[in-house]
């Protein structure tokens, strides 16, 4: 708390007690505020957030009957002492036999709403226009343009439920879209152009963009036109690189707005104009930070510490040492291998990991003898392990009884051109369609794998169905699906 809060606390009646921060079911962390009301002695906890957004004011404010007010001085008294003072201001007269008055709130709208609901309800009575989440009318909309927007125009019919919608900047001439919960929830200003601004980026768009200038200066959002009608963004593009990082956020990537093939769409787009896209989900930021930058710094060809492979030998790593380096140092993480190999320097510490797998059913293949998918390869972070990938590959090709060869390379990470897979020989078979995570509470992405129809029946008992299809089971359950942009498949095969 501020020495500010601490001080409209006091200016409003409640005296500061103390402080915690607590963790909800859903991960998100939420700072609870220890006050005292004076009016009436009762202390409580409540969320800073709930209390200095007008919501959570003491009950004895809310359990006052409206027939013990004699004038509108007490009401609109009782008024500021609920929620901020000069929140809302008594219009109308409150006495008389009508039970409605009318009302003005502090961004300038003036409407009517029951005399008693202030002081009973939690949100009842607040301003609709302000704080109606799910109120979405199109009488809404203009309102919130004509206050805040007068520069925009509305490029396309108001729909019931929609969650965007496309807007023309009148200034500026950008065409870009406003979420509906941007529009209902404004905090005031205009709208700005987040082309012109950047208003509007993520906190980790907003890292991933201060990160890149460090390495190259001249990253920056940029929009592309497709066509007439529509424009593709990028939120952080070098122009001298010709290569642009997407941070994906996991709501607004999810199928809730965008289709199966929006992410390959958009990074074929760019390839036909000779731009290399990388795709980031937030999650992988936020909880895989280092790797990430690791692989970024790999891709832009940032110059790091070199370990010869040359110099190294080759053994196989227990599966506790290999699963500890693929956590640190893969972004998928640990895996269940039949074959781990480590490359280790001359101080005997391991720099480098490759893993095989027998090819699994749950991606549609026959287990088949001598027939493997790499699973991982993985450097240790900060170095380039040179011809440590090659060297793997060809020790465990001797070793053992391997005939052939599948991997899956992600195309939102690995460039089609040019690859460490296709200069070790193997050749593309096909490029997969889009596959798909699952989240819930938009956090962390869960692999689909998890929940394979076989599974639900055990996960989702009340709501499984033999006639329901995985996905419906899944949206039931509460569950979107976020896409990938597919992969690369490669096959080698070793002639016997």
């Amino acid at each position: 708390m501020t020495t500010e809060d601490i001080a409209a606390l006091k200016n409003e009646g409640y005296t500061f007690l103390g402080e915690e921060l607590r963790e909800k079911p859903s991960g998100r962390k939420e700072t609870y505020i220890h006050i005292r009301h004076e009016l009436c002695g009762k202390d409580y906890w409540c969320r800073r957030s709930k209390f200095f957004n007008e919501h959570q004011r003491c009950t004895c404010l809310r359990k006052r009957k409206t027939s013990l007010i004699k004038s509108n001085e007490d009401y609109q008294r009782l008024l500021d002492e609920k929620y901020r003072k000069g929140t809302y201001t008594l219009v109308g007269n409150f006495l008389g036999r009508k039970r409605e008055i009318t009302v003005r709130h502090s961004c300038g709208h003036e409407y009517t709403v029951k005399r008693a609901e202030f002081l009973m309800e939690d949100t009842g009575g607040r301003c609709p226009i302000c704080t109606a989440g799910s109120a979405n009318t199109k009488d809404i909309l203009e309102a919130k343009f004509k206050r805040y927007g007068a520069d925009l125009s509305l490029l396309e019919p108001f729909k019931p439920g929609k969650v965007k919608y496309k807007v023309a900047n009148n200034k500026c001439k950008h065409q870009y879209y406003i979420y509906t919960y941007d529009i209902l929830r404004d905090h005031g200003g205009e709208y700005q152009c987040p082309i012109c601004t950047g208003v509007g980026s993520s906190s980790q768009e907003r890292q991933l963009s201060t990160f890149l200038k460090t390495i190259s200066p001249d990253f920056r959002k940029k929009r592309f036109k497709v066509n007439d009608m529509h424009s593709f963004e990028i939120d952080a593009y070098s122009a001298s690189r010709k290569i642009g990082f997407e941070m994906d956020g996991l709501y607004w990537h999810s199928e809730k707005l965008v289709g199966p093939n929006y992410h390959y769409d958009k990074m074929k787009f760019f390839k036909d104009q000779g731009i290399r896209l990388i795709n980031i989900f937030e999650d992988e930021w936020m909880f895989h930070g280092d790797i990430i930058k690791d692989k970024i710094r790999s891709i832009l060809g940032v110059q790091k510490d070199r370990i010869y492979a040359r110099t190294c030998h080759i053994k196989e790593v227990a599966s506790s040492e290999k699963n500890a380096f693929l956590d640190t140092n893969h972004i998928q993480g640990a895996d269940k291998a039949n074959i781990s190999l480590g490359l280790y320097d001359r101080d005997d510490r391991l720099v480098a990991v490759m893993t095989f797998v027998k090819l699994r059913r749950a991606l549609g293949h026959k287990p088949e003898d001598g027939h493997y998918e790499l699973s991982r390869f993985a450097g240790l972070m900060g170095y380039t392990i040179v011809g440590g990938f090659s060297k793997l590959l060809k020790y465990a090709l001797k070793a053992y009884e391997i005939h052939e060869i599948t991997t899956y390379a992600d195309l939102r990470f690995t460039a089609q051109d040019s690859n460490v897979y296709e200069k070790n020989g193997f050749v593309l078979d096909h490029i997969s369609k889009p596959s798909y995570y699952y989240t819930k509470y938009f956090k962390t992405r869960e692999y689909r794998y998890t929940y394979r129809k076989s599974e639900l029946k055990k996960k989702f008992p009340d709501i499984y169905s033999d006639d329901k299809s995985e996905a419906e089971i899944m949206r039931e359950a509460g569950y979107s699906r976020v896409y990938d942009c597919g992969n690369l498949v490669y096959k080698l095969t070793i002639p016997h």
